[in-house]
């Protein structure tokens, strides 16, 4: 992988559509669950508890950045844990994608008309049996963010720069476990990336630059040893 700074256009590169498919449109991407558009999507169909988040892309000074926030200490549910906007999906959303945009605005305050939405990034199943479908957009950098306090803390623009640093990569899997099976931490100044975020990470550095783990899966024999810790 090149070690020139991750770009913006990188980005937007891997999320455009092929020339034949028609007008760049965010309806055009491939849409969740295997439907063929994002307009496909009938809520009545999906799995109950379904969410979804938005990755927020934007360009800063050190390159291209991915915005993450992290949870409120108050919260019952995942105090505290680093994410991406998003949340459950309502019966009065349109699409998944209107649900991420609606917690965008909801979480930080974010005008859905400061969003260019590059497409469906993935679906992905959690071992709660949670689906997560996750899509991929631009912030313009006139945006601004205002945390509502009762469930973000902070934002955090980390650039994918310091993401694609293997000195602040590990990862770790259960012993028996197939090889390919692992959780990814990345070590930020700011914070630590991982869960289902560093998941949903790790998929959007591969589609981008074809990013895959640079370091073996430490073995683990207790579940407990996945919660992250900070090196010392």
């Amino acid at each position: 992988m090149s070690a020139r700074r991750a770009e913006l256009s990188d980005i937007a590169r891997a999320f455009a559509p092929p020339a034949s498919s028609g007008p760049s449109r965010a309806d055009a991407q491939p849409g969740p669950l295997g439907a063929r558009r994002a307009d496909d999507w009938d809520i009545r169909l999906a799995p109950p508890g379904v969410s979804a988040v938005l990755a927020l892309v934007r360009e800063e000074p050190e390159g291209a950045s991915l915005l993450l926030t992290r949870r409120a200490s108050t919260l019952r549910q995942h105090a505290g844990e680093i994410s991406f906007p998003g949340g459950r999906i309502e019966a009065s959303d349109r699409d998944p994608l209107a649900a991420a945009l609606r917690e965008a605005r909801e979480e930080i305050g974010l005008d859905a008309a400061r969003v260019r939405v590059l497409g469906h990034l993935t679906d992905f199943l959690t071992h709660r049996n949670v689906l997560v479908v996750a899509y991929v957009g631009v912030v313009d950098a006139a945006a601004t963010f205002v945390p509502d306090p009762g469930e973000v803390e902070d934002v955090i623009l980390v650039p994918f720069d310091q993401l694609l640093d293997p000195s602040r990569y590990e990862s770790r899997r259960a012993a028996g476990t197939d090889p390919d099976w692992r959780v990814h931490y990345w070590h930020l100044p700011e914070c630590i990336l991982w869960g289902i975020t560093g998941e949903l990470t790790a998929r959007l550095l591969h589609r981008v630059w074809g990013w895959t783990p640079p370091s073996e899966a430490r073995i683990i024999t207790s579940l407990d040893e996945f919660a992250p810790t900070r090196r010392v």
